[in-house]
């Protein structure tokens, strides 16, 4: 009597079967489940006289969709205080006369506020959960320094030997109004963000005795970081670097620009 062996399935036959089998899942999907019952998709074969199933097949989802699967809308309202660290700047004065162009425009540190409204589409107001996701907000902030004076240009900002000028007494106060876009990354129990914002910039300068008023264009890059206190409240903290090109006024200082770091902090409450 002759006995039947179980013969192993050859290399061919088992890389066929894998091609199909998303197609057979991709029909099995397609069907209409209420008149016909699923057909679930057979991938067993043949190796070493025993019998493989695979039972654990799924369809990618990708590093993208992964990454945004647990982003939902939520909107917030946000606001603090901020330290001003204003750098130097290049600077022209049409008052100290001609071979005068290489000059620095400096300033002390300063202070001020911001208040902020937005629409997140990323991870949710709860904590634990992870994500990737993006916002936009208007925000509104305010901030004012003094000048410290015109100095000759310098590679080195921190020499203590820079020439001296012209003595600059008064005020600078800097209105923005700005549209930011932020990439927020959650993971644990914070959340990081970082973006650009473009706006328009309210400058109200008093320079040795002279007022004087403008709308300039202003552009930031904003990167905080925020942590929950409690359900729905957020400590907000981070720095932004704001830049405003080629002020001129009727001044002693004809031309300068507005470059600064923001060290800020605030409250945000998100729903």
């Amino acid at each position: 009597m002759a006995s039947s062996v179980l013969r192993p399935a050859s290399p061919a036959s088992i890389a066929a079967t894998l091609l199909a089998a998303p197609f057979i899942a991709l029909s099995a999907a397609g069907q209409d489940r209420g008149t016909v019952d699923p057909v679930e998709p057979d991938l067993s074969w043949e190796t070493d006289g025993r019998t493989q199933v695979d039972t654990g097949y799924r369809p990618s989802r990708g590093l993208l969709a992964g990454a945004f699967r647990n982003t939902r809308p939520s909107v917030y309202a946000k606001g603090g205080g901020m330290i001003v660290f204003p750098f130097a700047t290049d600077a022209e004065s049409d008052t100290l006369g001609v071979g005068t162009t290489d000059l620095e425009f400096r300033s002390e540190i300063g202070g001020g506020y911001y208040a902020a409204l937005g629409l997140r589409l990323g991870p949710g107001p709860k904590l634990g959960t992870p994500g990737v996701g993006v916002r936009i907000e208007a925000e509104f902030a305010d901030r004012s320094y003094e000048p410290d004076g015109l100095f000759e240009e310098d590679d080195d900002f921190f020499d203590e030997d820079s020439i001296f000028v012209l003595d600059v007494d008064g005020d600078v106060d800097v209105q923005t109004y700005m549209g930011n876009i932020l990439i927020d990354i959650a993971a644990g129990e914070f959340r990081g963000y970082f973006g650009v914002g473009f706006g328009a910039a309210d400058v109200d300068i008093e320079f040795n005795g002279v007022s004087e008023s403008t709308t300039e264009f202003a552009v930031q890059f904003p990167l905080g970081v925020e942590v929950q206190l409690i359900d729905h409240l957020w400590l907000d903290f981070g720095c932004r670097w704001l830049f405003i090109p080629d002020i001129d006024t009727d001044t002693d200082v004809s031309e300068f620009s507005i470059f600064t770091a923001e060290i800020y902090a605030g409250l945000m409450v998100e729903f």
